[in-house]
Formats: C-alpha cells, structure tokens, sequence
C-alpha cells in the first residue's frame, strides 16, 4: 500500500492585502468580492491554497480569499485562503 507524505506550506501573504470572499468568477474581466464588482487586471494572478495558480474558470465555489487592487483599483493578486489562514487574519 502507498503511503503519501504530508507537507504543510507556509506561506507570508501580505500585510496591507484585503480580506474577503469571493464569488466564482464569471468569466467576464470582473469579480465579485464581498458583493462589490471589481475589475480585473490583465496580469492577475489567482493561487490556490497550495500555492499554486489556478485559472480562474476552474474556480467553482465561493471562496475566502485576501486579494492586492493595482493603483486604478482593479485586482490583480488573490490568494484563496485556508481555514487556519483565516483565522490568523489581522482583519478577522
């Protein structure tokens, strides 16, 4: 029988980031955090809770999430957050 090891990440997610939760977004440039519509920046970037970039098409369920808006306030950084990282949040 395989045995998977486990490996905790421990990521730093920015201090000046944004707490909130994420509708799935709808494919159309914009998202939906905390029921505000925002727009997204062409190099956004969405990770996972492992870490890893995700499309945001494959994103299906709302999420907790702390997200960075550029300086014409569209969003352009989301992380989706574990329970734990939540709870850590200085926001929560």
């Amino acid at each position: 029988m395989a045995r998977y090891e486990v490996y905790a990440i421990n990521r730093t997610l920015p201090p000046e980031a944004k707490l909130g939760v994420m509708l799935p977004p709808p494919g159309n440039g914009l998202v939906v955090i905390d029921g505000q519509t925002m727009p997204l920046a062409p190099t956004v970037q969405f990770r996972s809770q492992q870490n890893l970039i995700v499309v945001p098409m494959s994103i299906e369920d709302t999420k907790n999430v702390v997200y960075l808006t550029n300086a014409s306030g569209a969003v352009f950084r989301v992380w989706m957050i574990s329970p734990a990282e939540l709870s850590a949040h200085p926001d929560n």
